[in-house]
């Protein structure tokens, strides 16, 4: 799942690992994802063992997309790179 890319700006790629297991976990999270301002793009890799969840955004924090995947009852960390 995709959230849509809008115009060139500046901005940061944070890559997690999480527990989305499938579509019905990535589609409550997409909820939240594609409603934050900031958020530009963002994918899920469920074929991924770290289902990493990868997100495009400008002035967004890693610590708040942490905050918002938590917020929709799963878990979320910096994939080490």
């Amino acid at each position: 799942m995709q959230h849509p890319t809008s115009g060139e700006e500046n901005h940061d790629i944070f890559v997690f690992k999480t527990n989305l297991a499938d579509d019905h976990a990535v589609s409550r999270v997409a909820n939240i994802l594609n409603t934050t301002p900031g958020i530009r793009k963002w994918n899920v890799a469920l074929d991924d063992e770290d289902k990493v969840l990868r997100v495009v955004c400008a002035s967004v924090q890693e610590h708040a997309i942490i905050h918002l995947v938590q917020k929709a009852g799963y878990h979320c960390e910096v994939l080490p790179g």
